[in-house]
């Protein structure tokens, strides 16, 4: 074992006449005795490929040995290479799933010399972590629990690979391939993904913090906090929060999985990620880059692509993400939004306020002018440029409703204020995976702060309960708050306009 198994706890509880309470019986399982971490009464430690049901409680401390897989990565027919025209084998006979119960802690060790340690759900099995506010479950790494100081890069994180469809096989071309036979390999090990199934269901996951994670994995690829590789609609995901991972927050490649209530924080690289022909949606999303101590943080808030190449590959990145609170507030100058290569990506209903570079990047990508991505109802605070003009030149907005107001804002930490209130958001209920909201950004107001209890203490910026009222739940104004808001109306006045 590359994990210690704290000996001298487990003599001291047979010397004193305690008994040890074993870790669940399971051919992944092994029992690493007594807790020394307060709270968790044994160590369980998972390794292997887990092709049983395997279920996870919140009175253990659960270690993952190296990459843990639940179920077995199916070797499709005429499998090979990274991105793979093949005939999809959707036996899963070596499906399983994997349940976390609330409150339940996972880590990562990394210890010195040893294999990164992360856990991938592959296609057909499940992972059922459905969790709730009071007791959410938290993935995070072994100097967190134990108090040490943390970074990003401690242990591996989360993936995810379904059977949904893929854009990113490389012999993608003008209709001569059915979308459904294209299957590639993930980065960093991370098992094969993609099939025919947009509607195919790898579980549920409903209050999960990840945090710590990410990592180098060789020289060309790194491991983000979770990834949703071609991940259908019928996976529940909900309530998920990534704190300071190395690479990207979340990442989706492919697929048409459904999220809400999201929060990413610290990212080293892009916040939010969408490429391979992505059909999904995302409502109430907060995306916050603050730290100052860390070079490595921040790079872009949203990063959508469609396929590298061809730009046109099918089905193409088409998904909506809407009430988004995005808040850069370090000096980093990269792109807020960079949406490329095609991607179709819509942003809608949001709020950015960001302090030095680009706000909005869109490129079509092969420069035929045809990239149709919308941006819908958004109020912008960029202290850089709002627009690149040489690759907006190239960008067509059919949406009439595409309008961008540039302006002061008065976010309370995450949480709207008087300006972003008075801007009308845009009903995009018709679209059945987006619901009705009467606000833009990501938390309308104090009383309906839904990351409350369950995020991780002091990730997002600070919020002044001082500065919330119980009946309009609005900042109270007071004399320089008028002052402030008068200054911001002229702004919005002064600086409104539509970027196509």
């Amino acid at each position: 074992m590359r994990k210690s198994v704290k000996l001298a706890a487990a003599i001291a509880a047979v010397s004193s006449g305690a008994v040890h309470a074993m870790c669940p019986v399971h051919p992944n399982v092994l029992d690493g005795g007594p807790s020394a971490i307060a709270g968790f009464t044994n160590e369980c430690q998972v390794s292997g490929i887990v092709l049983s049901p395997l279920t996870m409680d919140a009175a253990n401390l659960w270690v993952l040995e190296g990459k843990v897989e639940i179920g077995t990565a199916i070797t499709s027919v005429g499998a090979g290479g990274q991105f793979t025209i093949v005939e999809i084998d959707t036996s899963d006979a070596d499906a399983t799933t994997l349940t976390i119960e609330p409150g339940t802690t996972v880590i990562g060790d990394n210890a010195v010399g040893a294999a990164v340690d992360y856990l991938v759900v592959n296609r057909g099995s499940d992972i059922i972590a459905d969790a709730t506010a009071a007791a959410p479950i938290r993935m995070t790494s072994r100097q967190d629990v134990s108090g040490q100081p943390t970074a990003a890069a401690q242990w591996g994180g989360l993936y995810i690979n379904g059977y949904g469809i893929t854009n990113e096989c490389d012999v993608y071309t003008t209709g001569q391939v059915n979308p459904g036979d294209c299957e590639r390999a993930g980065e960093a090990d991370t098992g094969r993904y993609g099939g025919a199934s947009n509607d195919d269901s790898s579980g549920i996951i409903d209050y999960l913090t990840v945090a710590y994670a990410g990592n180098a994995f060789d020289a060309s690829t790194d491991l983000n906090g979770i990834a949703f590789q071609a991940v259908g609609s019928g996976t529940q995901v909900s309530n998920i929060q990534v704190h300071q991972n190395f690479d990207d927050g979340v990442e989706f490649y492919g697929g048409a999985v459904e999220v809400s209530n999201v929060v990413i924080t610290e990212a080293g690289d892009d916040s939010f990620d969408s490429t391979g022909g992505w059909q999904g949606a995302a409502q109430y999303v907060i995306l916050s880059q603050s730290s100052a101590t860390d070079a490595l943080l921040g790079d872009r808030l949203f990063e959508s692509d469609n396929n590298k190449s061809p730009n046109d590959a099918q089905p193409v990145t088409n998904g909506i993400v809407s009430n988004v609170t995005m808040i850069a507030a370090d000096a980093k100058g990269a792109d807020g939004l960079k949406i490329r290569r095609g991607s179709n990506l819509t942003i809608a209903n949001a709020v950015i306020n960001k302090v030095d570079g680009t706000c909005f990047d869109i490129t079509d990508g092969d420069g035929n002018g045809d990239l149709n991505a919308p941006l819908i109802s958004i109020l912008a605070q960029c202290d850089g440029s709002v627009t690149d003009a040489v690759d907006s030149a190239t960008w067509v907005n059919t949406n009439n409703a595409g309008e961008v107001t540039t302006g002061a804002t008065m976010l309370n930490g995450y949480i709207n204020g008087y300006t972003e209130l008075g801007v009308l958001a845009t009903d995009l209920s018709a679209d059945p995976r987006i619901e009705a909201t009467d606000f833009i950004g990501a938390v309308k107001d104090c009383d309906s702060d839904w990351t409350a209890g369950w995020v991780i203490p002091g990730t997002l910026p600070a919020v002044s309960q001082s500065d919330c009222t119980p009946s309009a739940n609005v900042p109270v104004m007071g004399f320089y708050g008028l002052l402030a808001l008068f200054a911001g109306l002229v702004g919005v006045t002064g600086l409104t306009r539509r970027v196509r």
